[in-house]
């Protein structure tokens, strides 16, 4: 036989009706196929996000509404009180919550997971990374005196 030569296989299916159970949202084996559109519990009362353990003694939890939320809070840094990260369709938004009551906007482009980076990634996002330290200035007199003093010195 040609190897560029297709096989077809034939499967004999049973005639079934596959709608048969469509109005009642069960399957064959009587387990519900309907997809959950509605945020409630049946009783009124709205399911809640779940919070999961993220680094750095925090909480991390995700929403999905008209957008998306990735929600990180810290529960002792001494600066950071949450971080909020919001997706929407065409731009993505990140938000650092401070303990002090500030609110700033950071790079989204800086952070690449809510859940696992550093708490100074954060802070770094949001123009608040470390200070780098100034060169100390230079006393041409002291320096003088400094090389005097070790050419004595063997």
């Amino acid at each position: 036989m040609n190897a560029n030569a297709s096989q077809n296989v034939m499967v004999n299916v049973p005639n079934v009706d596959w709608n048969a159970n469509a109005a009642n949202g069960a399957n064959a084996n009587g387990s519900d196929t309907r997809a959950v559109t509605d945020p409630t519990m049946g009783n009124g009362k709205r399911v809640s996000p779940t919070n999961m353990t993220a680094p750095e003694d925090s909480e991390y939890r995700s929403e999905l509404t008209d957008v998306a939320r990735e929600i990180r809070t810290f529960k002792n840094h001494p600066q950071l009180l949450k971080v909020e990260k919001i997706i929407e369709p065409k731009k993505q938004t990140v938000k650092v919550y401070l303990r002090d009551g500030r609110v700033l906007p950071a790079d989204p482009d800086k952070i690449r997971s809510v859940r696992y980076d550093a708490a100074v990634t954060f802070l770094d996002a949001a123009g608040l990374g470390p200070k780098k330290m100034p060169a100390p200035a230079v006393n041409p007199e002291k320096e003088a005196a400094k090389e005097e003093a070790m050419k004595g010195k063997p």
